[in-house]
């Protein structure tokens, strides 16, 4: 099971926050990448409105293009192209390395003991899209991507 996508770029994304259904999707987008799925195809699959990411609409939207599991789609469409010859990776992409990856999480208080900064501010920057992390949805605890944190750098 993975608990996090890095980005062509580093982002580290939680894959905590996608829905079931939109796991699943992910997943799917994810086998499409390692069986080299044509780019074509690809866009098909994530373009037809009954998938989860365009919940209904043809037309992607800001709030469509701000989700995790957009994120992640586009990547892997990046991706596809870069290993298909459609694209060149920017200086620094992160090309050889799996996107879809296991990581440890750290609660927000251990994130925070870590990082020298509050609870609340690591709360915060998981709020902001600044860390990967999530609120866990039986006990409501924060708990921060290890990875990501490590990428971290809080405001002084």
């Amino acid at each position: 099971m993975y608990d996090i996508h890095v980005t062509l770029d580093g982002n580290v994304i939680d894959l905590h926050q996608l829905t079931d259904t939109e796991f699943a999707f992910y997943t799917e987008c994810l086998s499409a990448y390692k069986t080299n799925m044509p780019r074509a195809d690809y866009l098909r699959l994530i373009q037809t409105p009954d998938n989860p990411l365009m919940k209904g609409s043809r037309v992607v939207t800001r709030e469509i293009a701000n989700t995790p599991l957009y994120q992640v789609v586009e990547d892997i469409e990046y991706r596809l192209a870069i290993a298909q010859g459609k694209a060149s990776p920017s200086h620094g992409d992160l090309v050889d390395e799996e996107p879809a990856q296991k990581d440890r999480f750290l609660s927000a208080s251990e994130a925070a003991k870590q990082s020298d900064v509050s609870t609340t501010a690591v709360i915060k920057a998981v709020r902001e899209g600044r860390i990967a992390g999530h609120q866990e949805k039986n006990r409501g605890q924060w708990k921060v991507s290890e990875r990501s944190l490590a990428n971290y750098s809080p405001a002084r």
